[in-house]
């Protein structure tokens, strides 16, 4: 029985796991850490003063099936949120298997999660993570979380300015939410996106629109 066969029947009450204390279990673990923007990938081992590996956030088409016929490579991402869940698939097996040469099956990961992602996203990373590379154990954390966490602090105001989305999002005894705190605007328009629209798309699980 591999681990992730022992987690999940670790709930239906398995003999062989029933007093195993999980906590325990992921000590052992060397954990990798995924930031995926919509511009770069920075990947690396926690612990690691600095990324690993550094890739653009691009998947690109062959000549042959790109509609435009010039084989160009595109986000996989809208204003800091997946869109593409198949290029993210690959653009991840690059990153464990090419840029940090690891196994997976033997690794936990934690991915960061960005200001205006619902919560569908984070079940649809958990799925890859889980069914495509087979990883024992995961993590979803905000990204503002993790940059003040970086600074020693549990509580702030973080302000964050990427290629896709800038945004300041309140932190408060080390919880991100509530998420309809979060102000973020496209950093090319230099104009806020609509509030509401996007707040009703987090309720409604769907991805910001453009």
């Amino acid at each position: 029985m591999n681990q992730l066969e022992g987690e999940r029947s670790s709930g239906s009450g398995s003999p062989e796991l029933a007093g195993a204390d999980p906590t325990e279990r992921y000590k052992s673990f060397c954990a990798v850490v995924i930031d995926t923007g919509t511009s770069h990938t920075r990947s690396g081992l926690a612990g690691d003063e600095k990324p690993r590996s550094v890739v653009p956030s691009q998947v690109g088409v062959p000549r042959q099936q790109d509609e435009a016929g010039d084989g160009d490579s595109d986000s996989i991402l809208t204003h800091g949120v997946v869109t593409d869940w198949d290029g993210l698939e690959m653009l991840w097996h690059r990153v464990f298997y090419r840029e940090l040469a690891v196994c997976p099956e033997e690794l936990a990961v934690l991915v960061t999660d960005a200001p205006l992602s619902p919560a569908a996203n984070r079940e649809k990373v958990a799925e890859l993570l889980f069914e495509s590379f087979g990883v024992p154990a995961m993590l979803v954390l905000p990204r503002s979380l993790l940059v003040a966490y970086s600074y020693g602090r549990t509580s702030g105001l973080v302000v964050g300015s990427g290629a896709g989305t800038s945004y300041v999002a309140p932190i408060l005894d080390g919880s991100a939410e509530p998420r309809d705190g979060v102000m973020a605007w496209d950093p090319t328009a230099l104009s806020p996106l609509p509030a509401n629209s996007h707040r009703a798309n987090l309720k409604q699980g769907r991805a910001p629109a453009d």
